[in-house]
C-alpha cells in the first residue's frame, strides 16, 4: 500500500486531468485517507486531517435575517470544484480503478480494525448521501460556539 500513491495518482491524472487532481485531491496516502473518511462518514464528526479532499476555498459565512441566522447562498459556490470533479468522471473507469485497488482498500480497513467488507461501509454510505434531502429554502443555524442546524433531523 506504501507504494501505490504514485502509481494511483497516475491512474486518476488520466481519468481526471493533472491540474485539477493536484488542486482538489489530498495525494499522500490516498487510499488509507479515502478509506478513514469513508468509514467517519457515517458518524457526526469527519477527521479534516485524514480527508482526501483539500480545504475548501474561502470561509464558512451566515446570513442574519429578523433574527435567524442561516448559512449564507455564497457558501454553496465553494463546493463547485468538487461538484464539478464528481459529475464529470467517467464513473465506469473511475469503478474499474477502484475495483483494480480494492485488495488495498480492503487492506486499509483493517488497518483500522474494522472487521467486515470496505465495499459494504462504501455502499452504505453512499446509501445515507443520496437519502440526504435536498433543502431549497435557507437552512437555519443555531450557535454555541460552532453552528449547528436548527432543525435537529438535519443536525442528525
Amino acid at each position: 500500500m506504501d507504494q501505490s500513491d504514485d502509481t494511483l495518482e497516475h491512474q486518476l491524472n488520466e481519468l481526471i486531468g493533472s491540474g485539477k487532481l493536484e488542486s482538489l485531491i489530498n495525494l499522500q496516502d490516498l487510499i488509507r485517507h479515502f478509506v478513514a473518511t469513508v468509514d467517519n462518514a457515517g458518524g457526526s464528526h469527519l477527521a479534516s486531517r485524514v480527508s482526501p479532499f483539500k480545504p475548501l476555498d474561502g470561509e464558512f459565512t451566515v446570513s442574519e435575517n429578523a433574527g435567524v441566522t442561516t448559512i449564507s447562498p455564497e457558501n454553496y459556490a465553494r463546493y463547485s470544484p468538487y461538484v464539478d470533479l464528481m459529475t464529470s468522471v467517467d464513473s465506469k473507469k473511475l469503478v474499474d480503478i477502484y475495483t483494480h485497488y480494492y485488495p488495498l482498500f480492503q487492506s486499509a480497513y483493517r488497518e483500522l480494525g474494522m472487521k467486515g467488507y470496505f465495499n459494504d461501509r462504501l455502499v452504505k454510505v453512499i446509501d445515507k448521501a443520496l437519502a440526504t434531502p435536498v433543502i431549497k429554502e435557507p437552512i437555519a443555524l443555531h450557535s454555541s460556539g460552532y453552528y449547528q442546524f436548527a432543525d435537529p433531523h438535519l443536525e442528525s
